[in-house]
Order: C-alpha cells, then sequence, then structure tokens
C-alpha cells in the first residue's frame, strides 16, 4: 500500500515536472488556433469581464497552460490599458498558485537530481539565501519559462516573501513590454510572426535577456567558488 502511494506521488511529481515544458507549448497553440481560425478581434471589456479575465489568467499561468508573456500580449491585444493592474495581480496569483503546486507535490525528482551533486546543491543553497534577488534575476529574464521558475524556486526553497516580492519586481519590465507588444499589433498573428517588431521592444528585450544573464551567471559562479 506505501509503495503504491509513493508511486503515484513520484508519477504525479514526474508529470507536472514535465508538464512546465510542454504543456504551454500544446495550449498556447491550441488557443493561438482557434483566435485566429474564429477570427476573434474583440472581447467584451467591463469590470466583471475583467475580474474574469483575471482569474481565467491568474489559473492558465499558474496551472503552466500558457506562457506568461504570450498571455500580457494577448491581454494587450483584446484589453485597454487601464486593466493593466489586473494582469499583475493575475501574475502575482499564478505566480503562488504554480509555487505552492509545486512545493506542495514534492518533487522528489528533481530533489534528487539537485542533491546528487555536491556543487548542484551549493548552487541552490546560494540561490535560496539570496531568495529575493534570485527571483528578481530569473523574472526579469524574457526567455526563462515562468512555470519551470516557479518550480525551480520551490524546488531551492526560496522563501514565500522572498519570491513574492521578487516576482513582482523582477516581472515588471517583461510583462509591461509583452502588455505594449499586443497592444500595438495589428492582429494575432501579428503577434506570431513577430516579423516587425518595434525597435524599442526589441531593445529592451535584449538588454532585459544580457541583465538576467549575467546576474544569474554571476551568482553561480560565486556559488560554485564558494
Amino acid at each position: 500500500m506505501l509503495g503504491s502511494r509513493t508511486f503515484i506521488r513520484n508519477l504525479i511529481s514526474t508529470f507536472w515536472g514535465a508538464w512546465q515544458f510542454v504543456g504551454p507549448l500544446i495550449c498556447s497553440s491550441t488557443l493561438l488556433g482557434y483566435l485566429i481560425m474564429n477570427d476573434i478581434t474583440s472581447i467584451p471589456v467591463g469590470l466583471l469581464d475583467t475580474t474574469i479575465y483575471f482569474f481565467i489568467a491568474a489559473i492558465v499561468m499558474g496551472l503552466a497552460l500558457l506562457p506568461t508573456t504570450l498571455t500580457a500580449a494577448i491581454w494587450g491585444y483584446y484589453l485597454p490599458w487601464f486593466t493593466f493592474p489586473f494582469l499583475i495581480a493575475a501574475y502575482m496569483l499564478a505566480a503562488l498558485i504554480g509555487y505552492y503546486i509545486s512545493i506542495n507535490i514534492e518533487d522528489r525528482w528533481l530533489y534528487t537530481i539537485i542533491n546528487k551533486n555536491s556543487k548542484r546543491r551549493r548552487v541552490f543553497e546560494t540561490l535560496r539565501r539570496k531568495g529575493l534577488k534570485t527571483v528578481i534575476a530569473v523574472r526579469i529574464s524574457p526567455v526563462l519559462p515562468f512555470a519551470v521558475m516557479n518550480l525551480l524556486m520551490a524546488a531551492a526553497a526560496v522563501h514565500i516573501k522572498k519570491f513574492f516580492y521578487g516576482s513582482l519586481i523582477g516581472m515588471m519590465p517583461r510583462t509591461a513590454l509583452a502588455f505594449l507588444t499586443g497592444a500595438s499589433a495589428s492582429s494575432i498573428y501579428a503577434i506570431i510572426e513577430s516579423k516587425k517588431p518595434l525597435p524599442v521592444e526589441t531593445a529592451v528585450w535584449i538588454i532585459l535577456f544580457f541583465i538576467s544573464t549575467i546576474w544569474i551567471g554571476w551568482m553561480i559562479r560565486k556559488a560554485v567558488k564558494n
């Protein structure tokens, strides 16, 4: 009986870990295909409508059904600027959902991978101690997946307050930029193509990428040396 429970728990844990990578890809492709094929160019915009969108966005991002950058771009395409605070709130709720699911599922396979190597263990211990800086660094990056970072921060046992405030600070630039990308797009298809991004947007994406890469690299290098 105990063995079967352990097997089921490990199976759920493994599925949740794998889903962080494949879930957003599958669901985003499905959603974008639906929006394009049905030519949906507008949706209702009211306080009740926006509140509903807030809960939907929080759930789909928190359960790794959609990438946060794409969610923000779609939000910006369909909804006006005054709804941006709802998007930020949805992002924060999604981060907490992903964190609590990851930390309670007991990702034993990830824990084993981390602790199997002393160097990796030291790195994660350093990331945990520098929790706020770590979360800000990974959230700023435009390429590190939101759901996967929730999983890793939970595995590193980053304190929930540091995780929350780090997520809020770090995600603001790229979320605002993704929203702007959606708001300036002529169609949903234009968001997918991204053949003619605004020069300012491109520059900011590159800057955010280099800031996060150098910052994370510096922390990992320091952890390995110590």
